[in-house]
């Protein structure tokens, strides 16, 4: 995946990352964040341990196989059956297909113990590639913290109470903001390469209306260079028609939400009050349709990566 103008940013974390410090890496949805990780990982020196997206088992079970084929896992007695350690001592070596099954049967608790007691002072790196998690898996990541450096993700819509309580132990926030109307005329004049145009003037239009249409979103750009890569030839009807969803930024409305919510409930404490029937059920009406109304905007909020 292409990292589009983060250079700065990507010098500021791995300085950050030389010097010890646990790596926030923050953006809004499609700003870049997982083109920037995939980056920063191929130039980070270290060993780098990922933890992706999935259910707390599983994202703690692959943690653990990747520990356990860098370092090999410290584990408690008796986990492993007598058997498949005489196969082991024999051979020299417990394999990964030798600890599958035993490491999947632990509690989760057991688990995230053996990893912290494996990661502990060792020289490497944890990635959290979206810390978009369910709580178990926030703890789990809490209490690594505690014994070995990390990066991680988090999309800035997040607001779970786990993951706020536990950003303080981040000392180096990376927030990925849109680049500038001159950054993304660079990058799209670098990848017109091509692309078809009617004219050198039609090539200009369209690297200034898609620099405009991105908002200064990689993601944005990049969608529409590759619907221009598609057509015959780029003409300027077609330059003004071009536009991308991840490109336009909206106008937060959720305080008009809650203040509809609150006129309405006020309406109907005071139409109770002074008897009038026709009000105290209107109020309510529109009370329940600003809760729906709430219900269905955190539904379409999901972040994006």
């Amino acid at each position: 995946m292409e990292l589009i103008g983060r250079d700065n940013d990507l010098n500021q974390a791995l300085q950050a990352i030389t010097q010890g410090r646990n790596v926030l890496v923050i953006g809004d949805g499609g700003i870049g964040k997982t083109a920037f990780i995939s980056a920063l990982v191929e130039r980070i020196e270290l060993p780098c341990f990922q933890i992706h997206e999935g259910t707390a088992k599983q994202v703690l079970f692959d943690l653990a196989m990747q520990v356990h084929a860098a370092y090999g896992l410290k584990l408690p007695a008796g986990i492993i059956p007598r058997q498949t350690l005489a196969r082991a001592k024999r051979v020299g070596v417990l394999t990964i297909d030798d600890i599958n099954r035993p490491i999947y049967r632990l509690k989760i608790p057991d688990l995230v113990q053996i990893l912290c007691d494996s990661l502990a002072g060792k020289h490497c790196i944890v990635v959290v590639n979206s810390l978009e998690v369910n709580p178990t898996t926030a703890n789990a990541i809490k209490d690594l913290l505690e014994v070995v450096q990390m990066v991680g993700v988090m999309d800035s819509s997040n607001r779970r109470n786990l993951i706020q309580k536990m950003l303080y132990k981040f000392n180096q926030k990376i927030e990925l903001e849109p680049l500038t109307i001159f950054e993304c005329e660079n990058i799209a004049d670098k990848h017109c390469e091509g692309i078809r145009f009617a004219s050198h003037y039609t090539k200009s239009l369209f690297i200034r209306h898609i620099s405009r249409e991105s908002d200064g979103n990689p993601a944005a750009l990049m969608a529409m260079l590759r619907a221009a890569a598609t057509e015959d030839k780029i003409t300027p009807a077609k330059v003004h028609s071009m536009s991308h969803e991840q490109g336009h930024s909206f106008m937060d409305m959720s305080w008009v939400v809650v203040l509809l919510l609150i006129s309405f409930m006020a309406y109907r404490y005071i139409s109770r009050g002074m008897g009038e029937m026709e009000g105290y059920i209107l109020s309510g009406v529109g009370s329940a349709v600003v809760f729906g109304l709430i219900f269905v905007l955190r539904k379409l909020s999901t972040p994006r990566a």
